[in-house]
């Protein structure tokens, strides 16, 4: 499994005492209320385990509910967490009912996509999830070519093949701590939001952090702002406490 939400540094125990708050059912306040996440919509049933593959789940924000999504690969969980943080993403789903196509030997036989991923504005994009060494080669693509001409508009309004060398480094790191960091804290997030006026010049995240007096324990508060657009970071470069933050211009 991939997914992992609590903070795990002995010298940081107020962290893991929130992260234990969090996981808390607490009913005087819905902010903690524990809900068990939407089950995966897989259409094509996917291991809980393979020798020497990375199998596993991680779960998403769907529109305030969360979801389960499922993956086969490394590369998979890859192109799924950068998915679910591309701007203006709304839903993804993985392994959807299969697109039936007329194969290069003429036979009808079905395709699954890894994932299909639908944005606010309803583009639908299915993905395929290949090794660069398999998708480069003459016989996948003109395989992807027969599936795409089934798919589109139907199942999706795009077919695109993702490799690795579509995971660009300083997404995948972000994507990974925006996930990290998607549960609120509700005080930290009060106190931060109550503080950023306070930037009046591009500042490190560390030394915010440290002059509204929250140190460590707000950096994952300032990734929610950052997502939210309630705060920018330096465009280009993986955030971490020497990214320059400044408040977000109006839109």
């Amino acid at each position: 499994m991939a997914e992992t939400t609590m903070p795990h540094d002995p010298r940081n125990e107020s962290a893991r005492q929130r992260w234990i708050l969090h996981a808390m059912l607490m009913l005087d306040d819905d902010t903690y209320i524990y809900r068990d996440p939407i089950p995966s919509r897989a259409r094509r049933k996917i291991p809980k385990s393979s020798q020497g593959h990375f199998v596993g789940e991680f779960v998403f924000d769907r529109n305030g509910v969360s979801q389960v999504v499922g993956f086969e690969s490394l590369l998979e969980y890859k192109a799924g967490l950068c998915a679910v943080y591309q701007p203006g993403f709304f839903d993804l789903e993985e392994q959807i009912d299969p697109v039936f196509y007329r194969n290069l030997k003429g036979r009808i036989v079905p395709h699954w996509f890894d994932f299909r991923m639908t944005m606010t504005g309803g583009l639908r994009i299915a993905m395929a999830v290949k090794p660069r060494k398999i998708a480069i080669t003459a016989k996948f693509r003109a395989k992807m070519q027969l599936i795409a001409d089934a798919a589109v508009p139907t199942v999706a309004d795009r077919v695109c093949i993702v490799t690795e060398q579509n995971i660009c480094p300083v997404e995948f790191h972000n994507a990974k701590l925006f996930h990290a960091a998607r549960t609120t804290e509700a005080s930290i997030d009060e106190h931060i939001s109550a503080n950023i006026q306070k930037l009046r010049i591009p500042t490190p995240i560390n030394a915010f952090l440290d002059q509204i007096g929250l140190r460590g324990d707000g950096f994952h508060s300032i990734a929610r702002h950052i997502r939210s657009k309630a705060l920018a970071a330096e465009d280009g470069e993986k955030i971490t406490g020497a990214t320059h933050i400044r408040v977000a211009e109006a839109a």
